[in-house]
């Protein structure tokens, strides 16, 4: 499933400047469209 990975990538460089949940849902929001 590709867009599991797209989250994943994507929250790893979110959480940087935001923290592990902000990130999480910012990450997700992009990831499901």
């Amino acid at each position: 499933m590709t867009r599991l990975k797209d989250f994943i990538q994507l929250w790893r460089i979110y959480r940087h400047c935001n923290g592990p949940i902000k990130a999480a849902r910012l990450a997700w929001a992009v990831a499901r469209d």
